[in-house]
């Protein structure tokens, strides 16, 4: 690696899975547009996530880098812990921000990358550092519509609001919330990572015999406790993937998670059973696997997506007393007996990275934020800026 090398800092929220899968694909594409780049990851989410990048040194450090909700399982969210887990977290936020601006100049960043940490891009604008935000939502989004819940989440959800808008590049990736968070959001395909083999090449890879009824049950990470997987033993013909054990399942394959590209688990499936996320869902429509779910009736983003794939894909939505008693016999004959839909390519992190990769090879080719009616948006950045760093005297210039 040569001393021109460029180096990027990736702040990626642990809340759940997605996020991190979704940054990964993103700086492979950037990796291989830009062999000597160096990453520097900031995240919860575990380290295996990024493993698939290869680029010329890769730094893990794992780090809370945004107050993200806390969960209970994989369908429900702690309310009071996470009030007082986003309180907290906003109580210390000015020392956070001078923290990560600090060292951002010492390791002479070229570019932030924040998926969806807000106060990373803060402390990137104070540190005079380019930033892109990588969002099908933003926590003041979510946090706002949750207000009917906790009278404090209005607040947190206005505080939060003006921190997106210091993003030089808003990138959004559908299936997407409405794109409020920026004045000029750039929208962008799909997300996700393919199986690089057929689907046939990736179930006799994984060892699925070819007359199986293949379900891959997936729940983000977070976690299924409550599920009656004993329910499930009395199906023929059904095999099941995890990349975790399922208590009382005997007809199951577990898979190391490390070991698996969850993609092929997704391509060589016949069904999908779990929770919606981000990652999931992307990593379906683009291999046009089925899925049988159950909605999260305390997440916003979760309305986003459940209109993606009953858009794109043959899917039930089950009650949740139903499905976590796996109840599932009828729905799943459905679904096994449907049609399936062609790939769809997934161009969204080709398509970031084609821009990133112009900005850093050459700097003074893209200005950052190079938007329409960019004087107006500076000075709105510098205001935002003024107000978060409290007009101290020896803080940067945003």
């Amino acid at each position: 690696m040569t001393s021109h090398s460029p180096v990027i800092a990736l702040y990626v929220t642990g809340h759940g899975f997605g996020h991190a899968v979704r940054c990964a694909t993103v700086v492979s594409q950037l990796c291989a547009r830009i062999p000597d780049l160096k990453v520097f990851v900031k995240t919860e989410a575990p380290q295996w996530l990024f493993r698939g990048i290869e680029c010329a040194e890769l730094c893990y450090l794992q780090q809370v880098v945004d107050a993200s909700p806390i969960q209970v399982d994989a369908f429900t969210m702690d309310l009071p812990k996470t009030t007082e887990y986003v309180l907290q977290w906003f109580a210390r936020k000015d020392k956070w921000i001078e923290d990560e601006a600090q060292w951002l100049n010492g390791i002479n960043a070229a570019l932030v990358i924040a998926d969806i940490s807000p106060l990373a891009l803060v402390a990137a604008r104070q540190a005079a550092v380019p930033s892109a935000l990588v969002a099908n939502f933003t926590w003041d989004w979510i946090y706002g519509n949750l207000g009917h819940a906790d009278a404090h989440f209005g607040p947190i959800a206005e505080e939060l609001r003006p921190y997106s808008r210091l993003a030089d590049w808003a990138f959004v990736p559908k299936p997407a919330a409405p794109p409020h968070w920026h004045a000029y959001p750039i929208l962008v395909d799909i997300v996700g990572r393919a199986c690089p083999m057929s689907r046939s090449e990736a179930r006799k890879h994984l060892g699925i015999h070819p007359s199986d009824q293949a379900v891959l049950l997936t729940f983000g990470g977070i976690g299924a406790g409550r599920f009656d997987f004993t329910q499930l033993n009395d199906l023929e013909n059904y095999r099941f993937l995890s990349t975790e054990p399922r208590p009382g399942l005997n007809n199951c394959i577990v898979y190391q998670p490390w070991d698996v590209d969850h993609a092929c688990l997704v391509n060589a499936a016949d069904i999908i059973v779990g929770k919606l996320g981000y990652g999931t869902v992307a990593e379906a429509l683009i291999h046009g696997t089925p899925v049988l779910y159950s909605p999260r009736k305390d997440w916003p983003e979760g309305l986003v997506l459940r209109e993606a794939v009953h858009t794109a894909l043959p899917s039930i939505s089950m009650p949740r007393e139903q499905f976590e008693q796996c109840l599932w016999k009828q729905a799943l004959g459905e679904l096994a007996g449907a049609k399936r839909p062609e790939r769809q390519p997934g161009y969204g992190a080709v398509q970031i990275a084609s821009m990133l990769a112009a900005f850093l090879q050459d700097p003074k080719s893209i200005s950052p934020g190079y938007y329409p009616a960019q004087d107006k948006l500076s000075k709105a950045r510098s205001r935002i800026c003024s107000q978060v760093s409290g007009k101290k005297k020896n803080a940067r210039v945003c």
